[in-house]
């Protein structure tokens, strides 16, 4: 049990930071013509994802948008958008 919440914990505490480090670069460079885009796209099925757990402690199961293969396709797609608009 200890283990599995140190990972939720730190699967957390790493998205968060990603975002917080993107939002910070993105104010220090859009100055100087530079676009930063944080592509977040929802849950991912993984095994954190699926053996996450609920308050009362069962599984949480995973209602995820996609497989990790998929996750791809996703990030491709945003970025292609966001250069046509930005463009």
């Amino acid at each position: 049990m200890h283990r599995r919440c140190l990972s939720r914990a730190v699967d957390g505490a790493s998205k968060h930071a990603l975002q917080a480090f993107f939002d910070s670069l993105r104010a220090e460079v859009t100055d100087h013509g530079i676009h930063v885009s944080v592509i977040s796209p929802g849950y991912i099925r993984t095994k954190l994802s699926e053996n996450s757990l609920t308050a009362d402690g069962t599984t949480y199961g995973c209602k995820c948008i996609g497989e990790k293969s998929s996750l791809l396709i996703i990030i491709i797609i945003a970025m292609t958008m966001f250069m046509v608009l930005s463009s």
